[in-house]
């Protein structure tokens, strides 16, 4: 499967950590071999845009990641293309930000 392919490319200096989707929209998240023990809280989001807000043919995917003392996120996401769709693809983004922001403080 496509995360066994990328672990194997990465190994042995990146180590799997953990990994979210939407469709087809992935984040893989790897570190450095030998730190595991320093992330200690992984949280995994999703928020789906396309037909109806909810399809996941747009979208993005998150995690939420607790390294030593710091939250970070980190968000991939698939957004409608050209320039004729700019109001669409703002839109998008600003229901992607409130959607994950709501999940990630549950």
């Amino acid at each position: 499967d496509f995360v066994a392919t990328v672990e194997q490319i990465l190994a042995p200096h990146y180590q799997w950590v953990s990994s979210t989707s939407l469709w087809s929209i992935r984040l893989l998240l790897f570190q450095a071999g030998g730190k595991s023990a320093r992330i200690t809280k992984v949280k995994k989001l999703t928020e789906g845009t396309g037909i109806g807000n909810i399809m996941g043919n747009k979208g993005a995917a998150a995690m939420v990641v607790r390294y030593l003392d710091t939250e970070l996120c980190f968000i991939v996401s698939h957004l409608a293309a050209h320039q004729t769709n700019l109001v669409e693809r703002r839109k998008d983004y600003r229901d992607i930000v409130r959607g994950l922001g709501s999940l990630a403080h549950r």
